[in-house]
């Protein structure tokens, strides 16, 4: 019998905040469960995400968190991998 592995871990993100006084968060693609506090804190944004772990870029201001696209059943698994 095979023990199937443990899930990875999620990943944190984070970027300075710089000079900026306000930023924008966009979800290019689907997002559910999502928490967001406010914080005095000296970063644009920090945050953590468990898997599937999505793409996170900052443009400026702008923060953008892209998760991968799953076929039908992709989101049914647990533990469901990034498409490659």
């Amino acid at each position: 019998m095979r023990d199937d592995p443990a899930p990875a871990a999620g990943q944190d993100f984070s970027a300075p905040l710089d000079a900026r006084s306000q930023g924008r968060l966009e979800f290019s693609r689907g997002a559910a469960h999502i928490a967001i506090h406010g914080a005095s804190m000296d970063d644009l944004f920090r945050a953590h995400f468990d898997q599937p772990v999505p793409s996170v870029a900052v443009d400026g201001g702008t923060v953008t968190v892209r998760y991968p696209r799953f076929g039908e059943r992709g989101w049914l698994r647990s533990g469901a991998r990034r498409a490659s």
